[in-house]
């Protein structure tokens, strides 16, 4: 199972322009211990050392490709959790989508209450629509600057959208 998701890194990396020639080889792989979604599971893959580091995040559904495309995999775990008897926490929706879009874990994101200190204007993961689930908002900062509310959704035909609000003066998205 590493090997695929290794081979599919270091795929991803040169169709990305990544320094150096990464070979599967270079690529070491953690696996979620338990699914995130029915026959769905999280990974990180990193490589290089210093300023050649690099990571990706993806997901392993059932025996499928690994998948390293942050909205496609989201996508995925949307069509999974869709089918499920109930809907996931908007907490665990949103881990799952901040691990996918911030591999180099560089964000710090806000999922629980005691995660709202500190960040004005920031508000408790929410999910989108109802059966069928179509995404998630919720909030990060990168421990510097104001807090800003991501919303990622599934636009209705296939496709999942990544956007970003700069929280106002006061706090909340502007």
């Amino acid at each position: 199972m590493n090997a695929r998701i290794k081979e599919a890194v270091a795929r991803r990396t040169r169709e990305l322009g990544g320094r150096g020639n990464i070979g599967a080889a270079d690529v070491s792989v953690t696996l979620d211990a338990v699914d995130t979604a029915p026959g769905c599971r999280l990974f990180t893959a990193t490589w290089g050392a210093g300023r050649d580091t690099g990571s990706l995040a993806g997901l392993l559904r059932d025996n499928d490709p690994p998948d390293t495309f942050p909205g496609q995999a989201f996508g995925k775990l949307l069509d999974r959790w869709s089918g499920a008897a109930q809907p996931p926490a908007a907490d665990a929706v949103a881990a799952a989508a901040v691990f996918l879009l911030d591999s180099d874990r560089r964000r710090i994101p806000v999922l629980a209450p005691e995660d709202l200190a500190g960040h004005p204007g920031a508000e408790l993961p929410a999910l989108l629509g109802g059966s069928p689930l179509r995404g998630v908002t919720f909030w990060w900062s990168d421990g510097g600057r104001p807090p800003v509310r991501v919303t990622v959704a599934d636009d209705g035909a296939g496709n999942v959208a990544v956007a970003e609000d700069v929280a106002g003066p006061t706090g909340g998205a502007a």
